[in-house]
């Protein structure tokens, strides 16, 4: 595809719905009906563009046998002729007040020479996190080292419906003049405490979080080089 077609997230224009942006899927979950969860909604996605920029993206449940041989997580891909609207919800995942859709005008395609990040990583510093400095009602990226945690304990939510939940304490790598070792204290849920659980004041974020321990991934190896 012609690169001078594409247009990147941060130049998208609410007013316009003939353009084409360049991404890869860094998050996809299904979102099920409010009054029938065994019911099929829409599913969600985390999309970024090579620059690194990120929007909210869903695909109704009408539309989805038309894409979801396309749609898997890590997947690069053009998306033609999306709507774009306002994204009004109170509790984003990224710090974007856009968000797009596809739907039967929209087009995706393979892409095989995407330059960006695989996972779409932006690390919070620390400090910033305990000195409330992040982008209030959005997720952000942390890393570090285990250092203690708590037994798995079974609550109730609101529908009487157990959840279980586990309360770690991470700590930073990076140390300055001013902080050595700082801490963060994180809650994880349900699948997120199994997850965790196989191996010998944040939160996971539903659908929208993904968990890496010990992954030989990039990032981590940087982080244990520290």
């Amino acid at each position: 595809m012609d690169e001078k077609n594409i247009t990147l997230i941060d130049n998208l224009d609410i007013q316009k719905d003939d353009f084409t942006v360049k991404v890869r899927i860094i998050r996809l979950w299904s979102q099920p009906l409010f009054k029938d969860p065994q019911q099929l909604y829409s599913i969600k996605m985390i999309l970024m563009d090579e620059e690194g920029s990120k929007i909210h993206a869903n695909v109704l449940q009408k539309w989805i046998s038309k894409f979801k041989k396309l749609l898997h997580e890590g997947a690069a891909i053009f998306i033609k002729n999306p709507t774009i609207a306002r994204h009004v919800s109170k509790y984003k995942l990224i710090d974007n007040t856009n968000k797009l859709s596809l739907y039967y005008k929209t087009s995706v395609t393979k892409c095989l020479d995407f330059n960006g990040s695989l996972y779409g990583f932006s690390f919070a510093k620390y400090q910033n996190v305990i000195s409330k400095m992040v982008p209030e009602h959005a997720t952000v990226d942390v890393i570090g080292e285990v250092v203690a945690c708590q037994t798995i304990v079974t609550i109730s939510d609101e529908k009487g419906k157990p959840k279980k939940r586990m309360q770690i304490e991470i700590q930073d790598m990076e140390s300055t003049n001013v902080y050595i070792g700082l801490k963060l204290h994180v809650t994880l849920w349900d699948a997120f405490v199994e997850q965790f659980n196989d191996y010998p004041y944040l939160s996971n974020s539903f659908n929208g979080t993904r968990l890496f321990i010990n992954s030989e991934i990039d990032e981590i190896k940087d982080f244990r080089n520290m």
